[in-house]
């Protein structure tokens, strides 16, 4: 499952899109660019985790609460970046150009930077803050990012594994093979691409 903490559960703190809070005393607007998480139940040494297989590409170990902010930002092959912003300081574990897998730990949730408590502030953009989308349905509803192997003209067909299937007898059915099956879905398949399982939505990519 698509969690960017590693917990049982989770508790949204602060929403994505136009927002108020009170910071240091004073009432600030603003667009949050991400989704705040914490750990349920409440586990302030929560590891946070890599949500996709990616590299980083940026990196900050140390920071204050009320000053920088200590973060790792990653970089996937599908064209998108995800941001785990506010971690605690020195407890990051990874640098700039390692290739992270998802699930990964990256660090401990913290309050480094403009934080007023312990959290994860949780983003997906294509490179910049001003192409942040909601990672709501991506963390709690599983919704897919779309791959960049994706043609916007490519049919999608969703296939539901029956008992006695493999990805070659799938191939074989729809004009493609085993191979493009498993990397079209390798998140939902897992390391084994022979462990597929009847009920399981494989999506088919023509």
């Amino acid at each position: 499952m698509h969690k960017p903490i590693d917990a049982s559960d989770l508790t949204i703190t602060s929403n994505y899109g136009k927002r108020k809070y009170k910071y240091l005393g004073k009432w600030i607007e603003d667009f949050h660019t991400g989704i705040d998480l914490i750990a349920k139940p409440k586990n302030n040494n929560a590891h946070i985790i890599a949500f996709e297989d990616g590299t980083v590409t940026k990196v900050n170990k140390t920071g204050t609460q009320y000053g920088k902010a200590c973060y790792v930002r990653v970089k996937h092959s599908n064209g998108y970046y995800t941001l785990y912003y506010h971690e605690k300081s020195h407890s990051i574990l990874v640098n700039v150009g390692d290739k992270v897998k998802r699930g990964d730990i990256l660090g401990t949730i913290g309050c480094t930077g403009q934080a007023t408590g312990i959290h994860l502030h949780f983003q997906i953009d294509k490179g910049s803050n001003a192409t942040s989308i909601n990672p709501y349905d991506y963390i709690f509803k599983d919704k897919e990012l779309i791959p960049a192997y994706t043609k916007p003209d490519a049919t999608v067909i969703w296939y539901t594994v029956k008992k006695g299937d493999n990805l070659s007898k799938i191939a074989k059915k729809y004009g493609t093979t085993w191979q493009k099956i498993y990397k079209d879905n390798k998140y939902t398949i897992g390391s084994n691409p022979n462990k597929i399982y009847p009920n399981q939505k494989l999506k088919i990519i023509k």
